[in-house]
């Protein structure tokens, strides 16, 4: 890995990709569906514990640039494995017209498109804001499966072994 700045930009329009088209699309598919709330994301919020979730890497310290780019690129397959799984395991049981989910993105509307972040600054804040982005992003999915839970669509053990 010689080239930061290209794997960067790759975690960067990777992440973007993944949280405008596929999870976001996806919890506003659900909640049109009736799986689950805007309020049912409120509740898991609240009742989120940092022990539920099934990301756990641990960072690495100091300024090794190498290190933390993999530690990105490895937090960002984490997160879209999650995507995956708790999108199978939520409409297993609906039926899901691909038109709908391309309409839901804003595929063929403008005014529905979902705005892609643009990043900006050194390589360091780039990747500092990666780190938040991923948090802040892994905290939203966390969220998701919590409300997916209580709603009775899946259990934790069942969320465990399918990961």
């Amino acid at each position: 890995m010689h080239d930061f700045e290209a794997h960067i930009r790759a975690v960067e329009e990777d992440l973007e990709y993944y949280r405008a088209k596929r999870f976001e699309p996806r919890i506003f598919y659900l909640i049109r569906r009736g799986v689950v709330t805007f309020y049912d994301l409120l509740k898991a919020r609240v009742a989120l514990k940092r022990a539920d979730q099934f990301f756990k890497l641990k960072k690495p310290q100091g300024k090794n640039i190498e290190a933390r780019v993999r530690y990105l690129e490895e937090w960002l397959d984490e997160y879209v494995k999650g995507i995956a799984l708790v999108s199978a395991r939520a409409v297993e049981a609906m039926d899901m017209v691909t038109e709908d989910n391309r309409k839901e993105r804003g595929d063929y509307d403008d005014f529905f498109k979902f705005q892609k972040k643009q990043h900006h600054g050194t390589l360091e804040e780039r990747m500092a804001n990666l780190e938040q982005d991923l948090r802040d992003y892994q905290e939203l999915l966390e969220v998701l499966v919590q409300a997916l839970i209580k709603g009775g669509w899946s259990t934790r053990e069942e969320l465990k072994q399918r990961w």
